[in-house]
């Protein structure tokens, strides 16, 4: 197990090749089953200290660094204790023991790197969710396919999209009762018809309708599940009824900063602007590093509120980060065409069609599900 420096801006758990991926930290649990480990206590096992390997936050995010150590000691068990460190601050933002007996055998680096992988998602990126991820499967394959699948999902293309869908249901084939894979492929086929990356929106609807209905007749307690039902109910056009489902789930997880985000998402709707900034806030003070999504909706509200130089900034700043986030960029152009900065426009369309060829702003404005249209 080792702690590699990712590279994506503003994110430190981001572009992980492996297991959980964008963690920043390296591990292959493949490996590691490979190599089953029988447990004994050796006295050279003794008081053992990984040397630390640090991430720094790219140039212009404050530059925090993390470590991640941890020790080995050996006496009638072998506890193996890690943890992950700010270097500026001093602070300990997670950590965890485990206890093996003499004789047991265990996949040892499956189980850590699977808990630090938990642990640094719950306190620097996703929030309590990540625990819920990691609560419902005990298959590690499960749990490693869904993270693949998440962080393909959140490049936000097209071709990232199908392989998130890929991923997903890889998921879902090592473990056909893990809800929140089953929760993630039914947002999958919903995005692709908000985003008008579809070909058949009914497929794509009674596909989503179809994960939901497995889900709900798993754990109807998983709040992802409330709030795939409510979206299902939004692209029905059944608003009341949508707004009731999430709020549901909203009751349901409170600190959990994707329901939030998905609250504030199904405000914007409806044109409830100021309740959708709230929300959008909440979720960010919900993480240390918001998810690239969230930031730009936040920019969407306050476009469509009337306060386009926070909607600018916003935008700018989610594309400082995320150089190829398309929909920043639609938010950009969008803001530059009604303050009547025309060449600003045309050049960031230009951008767009470079990163995404397909991409039309007419397709786009009839997927985007709002009551009031004109406000694009």
């Amino acid at each position: 197990m080792k702690c590699a420096g990712a590279r994506s801006a503003g994110n430190p758990l981001a572009a992980c090749d492996v297991a959980g991926a964008g963690t920043g930290i390296t591990v292959n649990p493949i490996r590691a089953r490979r190599r089953k480990l029988r447990i004994q206590t050796r006295a050279h096992l003794t008081d053992y200290r990984a040397s630390p390997r640090p991430y720094r936050d790219p140039p212009g995010s404050g530059e925090n660094c993390y470590t991640l150590s941890g020790s080995v000691r050996s006496a009638d068990r072998v506890r193996v204790v890690a943890k992950i460190t700010n270097v500026n601050s001093g602070e300990t933002i997670w950590t965890d023991r485990f206890d093996f007996e003499p004789g047991d055998n265990f996949d040892a680096e499956e189980k850590i790197c699977k808990q630090v992988i938990t642990g640094l998602q719950v306190q620097l990126t996703e929030g309590e969710q990540a625990e819920l991820w990691n609560e419902h499967t005990t298959s590690l394959k499960a749990w490693e396919n869904f993270q693949r699948g998440r962080n393909c999902e959140a490049l936000y293309r097209r071709e990232s999209h199908l392989a998130a869908r890929r991923w997903y249901t890889a998921s879902i084939e090592e473990d056909n009762r893990y809800a929140p894979a089953i929760v993630a492929l039914g947002f999958c086929y919903l995005d692709e018809i908000r985003l008008g990356w579809c070909d058949d929106e009914s497929a794509n609807l009674q596909m989503a309708g179809e994960q939901c209905r497995l889900a709900e007749a798993l754990d109807v307690t998983y709040p992802g599940i409330c709030a795939l039902r409510a979206y299902i109910c939004l692209l029905e056009k059944k608003f009341d009824l949508a707004l009731k489902k999430m709020h549901d789930a909203a009751s349901l997880a409170p600190n959990n900063l994707e329901i939030v985000a998905y609250y504030g998402a199904m405000l914007d709707v409806v044109g409830r602007f100021d309740e959708a900034i709230d929300c959008y806030t909440r979720a960010i003070e919900l993480s240390r590093y918001t998810p690239a999504w969230i930031v730009s909706n936040l920019g969407l509200s306050f476009l469509f509120s009337g306060d386009f130089e926070l909607a600018r900034t916003h935008f700018e700043k989610v594309i400082a980060e995320n150089r190829e986030y398309i929909r920043a960029y639609v938010g950009l152009a969008i803001v530059a065409a009604h303050t009547n900065d025309i060449d600003r426009a045309r050049k960031i369309g230009r951008q767009i069609l470079t990163l995404d060829p397909e991409f039309r702003i007419d397709k786009w404005v009839n997927t985007e599900l709002f009551l009031d249209e004109t406000r694009l």
